[in-house]
């Protein structure tokens, strides 16, 4: 998989283009959801994650964050998740909680179409003004000696 990376990464810089993550679409916690130990410390386990892709990709990485579900997940650990979910955005500083409350679903536990639509639509209006770091300025530090990967801009 590395080495299609690459060959990825190479044929997109050699046709002047550059990738680069505009945010992180997080959709996550229902099987945490049924395990106290893993709703308990979903909270720390999300920090601890997105610090490291801070780390890795820029300190104003964007994340989109999908709420557990409340209609479908009803396990005991549900909303020990949702308030999880809810105190990382309120403190991580750019993100944001794609509300799910009203969220319908079409074999009781997957999105129906129209939901999906407003999910994306969410995430889009969220990130579509956000400049993110091209991927020149990380892309070395995700995957450690790729020497191979050195972006030439095209003039």
């Amino acid at each position: 998989m590395a080495a299609q990376i690459s060959t990825d990464l190479m044929d997109l810089f050699t046709n002047g283009r550059e990738p680069f993550i505009k945010s992180f679409v997080w959709v996550h916690g229902e099987l945490d959801s049924g395990n106290t130990t893993y709703a308990d410390a979903y909270y720390s386990n999300l920090v601890a994650f997105f610090n490291k892709w801070k780390t890795l990709i820029s300190d104003s990485l964007n994340i989109q964050i999908t709420e557990l579900n409340p209609n479908t997940y009803t396990g005991t650990n549900r909303d020990t998740i949702r308030t999880a979910q809810h105190n990382f955005v309120a403190n991580y500083g750019n993100a944001n909680i794609i509300e799910t409350d009203d969220a319908t679903v079409m074999d009781g536990q997957h999105y129906d179409s129209a939901t999906l639509v407003r999910i994306a639509e969410e995430i889009y209006n969220n990130v579509k003004y956000f400049e993110p770091p091209l991927a020149s300025s990380y892309l070395n530090k995700i995957f450690p000696g790729y020497t191979k990967i050195v972006y030439i801009p095209h003039n």
